[in-house]
């Protein structure tokens, strides 16, 4: 990748939030001007793509899958520029194991339902995108908002956004105490 070299003046106060936020997540404050700006240069597009894979039902959305990276990506994006209550991870079943992982995602204004990824947490090397997805959860501080349901669930792709969120919320879910409980569990799946 090629760069160039750009001379930047910043309000004093803003320069110390981006060292702050640098230091947050040890790497350098060039890295962390350089990502904001590729996030919010490149955040129209995500968000236009993002909600075309929408179904609009209420408050309720289910985003459609794309492919194991897009997804994984539009995941890791979603947490760093929204503001999340609550994220529930699960497994839902299937014809072969009981390990494709479903998210729900709960912010103030609506909730999210991914029950349709190619994420299986059985096969390699989607275990480890797992594992990718859920340090990205511990990088970013949100573990202590991430829950899980601990048995697989029913499959609720075919029923509406709301119905299938019903269904999902019915099973209960548990807070996680830490990285490595959710790393049993899901050794506990495959």
């Amino acid at each position: 990748m090629s760069t160039s070299t750009v001379a930047l003046r910043l309000p004093t106060a803003l320069a110390n939030q981006l060292k702050s936020q640098a230091a947050l997540h040890n790497v350098s404050v060039n890295a962390e001007i350089g990502k904001r700006l590729f996030q919010s240069v490149n955040m129209n597009e995500f968000v236009a793509d993002m909600f075309s894979r929408i179904n609009l039902t209420v408050n309720v959305f289910r985003i459609e899958p794309r492919s194991t990276t897009y997804d994984l990506a539009s995941l890791k994006m979603f947490f760093e520029t929204h503001n999340i209550d609550k994220i529930i991870l699960g497994s839902r079943e299937d014809n072969i194991n009981n390990a494709v992982l479903i998210v729900i995602i709960h912010t103030n204004y609506a909730t999210f339902i991914l029950d349709d990824t190619s994420l299986n947490m059985a096969r390699p090397p989607r275990s480890s995108e797992i594992e990718d997805l859920l340090t990205t959860l511990d990088e970013d501080g949100l573990m202590p908002i991430v829950e899980y349901i601990e048995k697989p669930v029913e499959d609720t792709r075919d029923y509406e956004a709301s119905v299938a969120l019903d269904m999902l919320i019915d099973h209960g879910s548990k807070r996680l105490i830490d990285l490595n409980s959710i790393r049993k569990i899901l050794k506990n799946i495959t």
